[in-house]
């Protein structure tokens, strides 16, 4: 039986002659030239993978070691100092005992945070670099009074509005 193409194993099945011709594929073709190995590429290590590049790219981002001074370990302490206060203040102004207890904690938690803020080039960076993120501080700074009403008026309804009338809560999902 000759098998021919498009055979299926049903056509052979009962020929195993045919069958182990169609399973061990065509005989090697012996009158052929011989091939010659392909020529060395001149590699003499591997490409690098995708984890290496990785790696030195990050290694050539790592930011520049910075020698921490009492100056600019000082001036770390202060800015944390200033955001700590910022949100202490507002928080003194929702919850009296809570807010002024960590408004008064702001120097020694400061401290302890620069501290901590100087073991990290990165941090540090970010902190001596300043010209960018104060702008970003200022603009809280100054809409802190702004945030601070709405809150009293919209959410904890504690703002007097001043014309002595009693005001109706019903409007208010909290109320």
């Amino acid at each position: 039986m000759a098998l021919t193409f498009g055979s299926v194993l049903d056509d052979v099945s009962g020929d195993t002659d045919a069958l182990e011709e169609m399973l061990s594929g065509p005989a090697p073709d012996s009158g052929g030239p011989e091939l010659e190995a392909d020529p060395d590429p001149g590699w003499d290590e591997p490409a690098p993978t995708l984890a290496g590049r990785l790696g030195a790219a990050a290694k050539s981002r790592a930011p520049k070691s910075v020698k921490v001074t009492a100056a600019l370990k000082k001036d770390v302490q202060g800015k944390t100092a200033f955001l700590l206060a910022m949100g202490a203040s507002a928080w003194q102004a929702r919850d009296e005992p809570c807010g002024a207890a960590m408004l008064e904690a702001v120097p020694d938690v400061s401290a302890a945070l620069a501290d901590i803020f100087c073991d990290s080039p990165d941090i540090v960076k970010w902190f001596s670099a300043g010209s960018g993120y104060m702008k970003w501080l200022n603009l809280a700074v100054a809409l802190q009074p702004v945030a601070q009403t709405v809150f009293r008026h919209h959410v904890s309804h504690t703002l007097d509005t001043g014309d002595g009338a009693e005001q109706d809560w019903s409007g208010y999902a909290a109320a």
